[in-house]
């Protein structure tokens, strides 16, 4: 598992190719990579009537 921190102005598109990087390293390196999926978490908390993005 790894945790990457995205910049605010990270676009889709760089998300995309980050995860299809992530999918072929564990392809190339599992004997069954079919059970291998991709979580997408985005955590936040209003603060101070303001969106407050956690790491």
């Amino acid at each position: 598992m790894r945790v990457h921190k995205l910049f605010k102005d990270t676009t889709l598109g760089e998300v995309e190719n980050l995860l299809s990087t992530l999918f072929q390293e564990v392809e190339n390196g599992y004997n069954n990579p079919e059970q291998c999926v991709g979580k997408i978490t985005i955590r936040a908390k209003k603060e101070n009537g303001e969106i407050v993005f956690l790491g």
